[in-house]
């Protein structure tokens, strides 16, 4: 296992924009100084409702909300992706081709995402699906084969995660090691370090409802 690493001069984010003081000054400048006034940081909740489907962000947006005062917000682009779960039970024919071996068959997980770390020549994505293991590994394959899923489907925009961010994460939690959303947030399987920054399962299922 890789040791987890101690994040050197972490900060919280600064007073909201509805706080009196140094935040609502810099508001006034922004207003009113137009290009030379100093920009201000906003960021949001990981994971909020509109119109059915998730306002996801990020993954350096969603590191940082939880560091950040409430009330504070940012434009987010809106995710729809599945959870493992609906991929699990849906007819195959609702999957991207992209995936699928055949007609009846899904590809097979190293085929995908590589053989280190893998599942072997044989199991394949669905089988991932359908394992009632709960280990800290295969949840995470399970949420990582939902997320592949969800980019193909055009799900999940690419300005949220693209195909390489989830290889990275599957490469990086299943040996141990961390995904690392901004300089300083380190991701494991179920955990992270700050430790109230989430955590890359908690982040998949962010763009999933």
């Amino acid at each position: 296992m890789t040791s987890k690493p101690v994040p050197q001069g972490s900060k919280a984010a600064g007073p909201g924009l509805g706080a009196r003081g140094p935040a609502s000054l810099a508001r006034r400048r922004l207003l009113h100084g137009g290009l030379s006034a100093a920009p201000v940081l906003m960021v949001s909740a990981p994971r909020s409702v509109m119109a059915g489907d998730i306002a996801c962000t990020t993954g350096s947006a969603y590191a940082m909300s939880s560091l950040a005062p409430s009330g504070a917000r940012v434009s987010q682009p809106v995710c729809s992706g599945h959870v493992p779960e609906y991929w699990r039970s849906c007819s195959l024919s609702y999957w991207p081709g992209t995936c699928l071996q055949n007609t009846t068959s899904t590809k097979k997980f190293d085929e995908v995402f590589g053989t280190a770390n893998g599942y072997g020549a044989s199991v394949r994505l669905l089988d991932v699906l359908n394992s009632s293991s709960a280990t800290d590994k295969d949840k995470l394959a399970k949420y990582v084969v939902a997320a592949l899923l969800n980019v193909r489907k055009g799900k999940t925009p690419a300005v949220v995660m693209s195909e390489s961010t989830v290889r990275e994460i599957w490469t990086k939690c299943s040996a141990g090691s961390y995904y690392e959303p901004t300089a300083g947030v380190f991701w494991y399987s179920g955990t992270s370090m700050p430790t109230n920054s989430g955590g890359v399962v908690a982040w998949l299922k962010s763009t999933m409802s």
